[in-house]
C-alpha cells in the first residue's frame, strides 16, 4: 500500500506498509534536485545522538538512479505542531522550551569559533537577488526593488570579519520538521545551510515563533488566538534567553534577513508573496 502525501520541498512524500510496518519515502525526479536531497537524507542520518528527548527517524535507504533519487526512513507516531499547541499544557510548552534550548547548547558546545568573510554573505544575497528577478511574481514590483537594495546595503555594510560557532545544525528547523509525541521530540527534513551554525536554528524556529511561517502551510482550522499566545510566549523566552550571547546578539537579524530572503525568489502566489514582502520591510 502507498499513501501520497503532501510536502513543501518539492518532493513527493509517500507513506509505504511494508509487512504492517509503516514507512516514509522521499524522492525527486528533478535531477538538479539529486545532490540536496541526498545531502539532507546523509545529514540526518549522521546525526544520530541528538540527546535526550529529542530524536529522527531511522534512514534505511539512500538511493540515486538515472531517473530518481529517494531515501526511506521510518514513519513516526506524532502529532503536528498545531494538534500538538492545541492542547498541550503550560508544563508541557515550557518542557519543549527548555529541549530546544538543551539542544541550541549541545550545539554550541560541539563548535569552533571562526571567522567567516563577509563576502560569504554578500555572494549568497546576490544568488539570491539574482533569483528573485527570474520570478514573474517579483518583476516591475518597486517595493521587491527597495528590499533587495536595502538589503544589499546591509550586507555591505557588515565588518570585514564575523566571528560565529561553526559546527552542526538542522538547517530547517521550523515546526512543520517537528514532531511532537507524548515525551519526545522529532527533527525530521534536515536542510544543507549555507552556514552550519547552531544560530540558524534558533533563527528557523523564531521564523515560526515571531513570524508564523509554518501556520501559513497549515489549512485546517484552529484556535489563531491561542496559537498567537502560545507563539509569542516561546518567542520570548527564546530571545530572553539567547540575547547574553554576543555572536547570537551580533548576527541574528543578519541571518534572519538572509533566511527570509532565501524564500523569495520561491513563492508562488500573491499571498505568500506579499506574506514574505511584509516580513522583509520590518527587517530592513
Amino acid at each position: 500500500m502507498k499513501i501520497s502525501i503532501q510536502g513543501h520541498s518539492g518532493c513527493d512524500i509517500e507513506i509505504i506498509d511494508k509487512d504492517s510496518n509503516l514507512f516514509v519515502r522521499k524522492s525527486t525526479k528533478d535531477t538538479s534536485y539529486f545532490k540536496r536531497l541526498l545531502l539532507q537524507a546523509e545529514k540526518q542520518k549522521s546525526d544520530d545522538c541528538i540527546g535526550k528527548n529529542i530524536l529522527n527517524p531511522n534512514i534505511y535507504e539512500i538511493e540515486q538512479t538515472d531517473n530518481e533519487a529517494y531515501m526511506i526512513m521510518d514513519y513516526i507516531y506524532a502529532n503536528n505542531f498545531i494538534d500538538f499547541f492545541e492542547h498541550a499544557s503550560s508544563s508541557q510548552i515550557d518542557n519543549f522550551i527548555d529541549i530546544f534550548i538543551k539542544y541550541i547548547k549541545d550545539e554550541y558546545d560541539k563548535c569552533e569559533i571562526t571567522k567567516i568573510d563577509k563576502s560569504m554573505f554578500v555572494n549568497k544575497f546576490l544568488s539570491v537577488e539574482k533569483n528573485c528577478y527570474k520570478n514573474e511574481l517579483l518583476k516591475n514590483n518597486n517595493l521587491v526593488n527597495t528590499i533587495l537594495e536595502k538589503s544589499k546595503q546591509k550586507f555591505n555594510q557588515l565588518p570585514e570579519y564575523i566571528e560565529l560557532p561553526i559546527g552542526k545544525c538542522h538547517g530547517d528547523l521550523t515546526f512543520s520538521n517537528i514532531l511532537f509525541s507524548t515525551d519526545n521530540i522529532y527533527f525530521i527534513d534536515y536542510l544543507d545551510s549555507f552556514i552550519e551554525t547552531p544560530i540558524q536554528d534558533i533563527v528557523k524556529l523564531r521564523q515560526d515563533t515571531k513570524y508564523f511561517w509554518s501556520v501559513m502551510m497549515y489549512h485546517n482550522k484552529y484556535d489563531i488566538v491561542r496559537l498567537n499566545m502560545i507563539f509569542n510566549y516561546i518567542d520570548n523566552k527564546i530571545d530572553k534567553y539567547f540575547i547574553n550571547d554576543q555572536y547570537y546578539k551580533n548576527i541574528y537579524d543578519t541571518l534572519q534577513l538572509m533566511n527570509i530572503l532565501r524564500i523569495l525568489p520561491y513563492v508562488k502566489n500573491i499571498k505568500i508573496r506579499d506574506f514574505v514582502l511584509n516580513i522583509l520591510t520590518s527587517l530592513t
